[in-house]
C-alpha cells in the first residue's frame, strides 16, 4: 500500500485511485508517510493538504472513538 501512496502522491493524477480511499489511507501504519507526504513540497500542493486531512481524521478518530489509552498514546 504504501507503493501506491507515493505513486499517487507523485502523480499528475487528482482524482483518488477509488472512492473512500482517504478513508483507506488513514491507519496507523501509515501515519509516519501522510506525515512525511504533507510536508514534501515535492508533492503537489493539494495532495499535501489530502495528507493532512488523513492525518486530522486520524488522529479526530482516535480521541473521538477509541477508548484504548495505550492506542491513543501511540497516536
Amino acid at each position: 500500500m504504501v507503493y501506491a501512496i507515493n505513486d499517487w502522491a507523485f502523480s499528475n493524477d487528482t482524482e483518488f485511485p477509488h472512492q473512500d480511499w482517504d478513508l483507506f489511507l488513514t491507519d496507523l501504519s501509515t501515519a509516519p508517510l501522510l506525515l512525511s507526504l504533507s510536508m514534501n513540497p515535492k508533492v503537489a500542493k493539494a495532495k499535501r493538504k489530502v495528507f493532512l486531512a488523513c492525518l486530522y481524521l486520524f488522529v479526530g478518530d482516535a480521541v473521538g472513538i477509541v477508548k484504548d489509552k495505550n492506542y491513543l498514546e501511540e497516536v
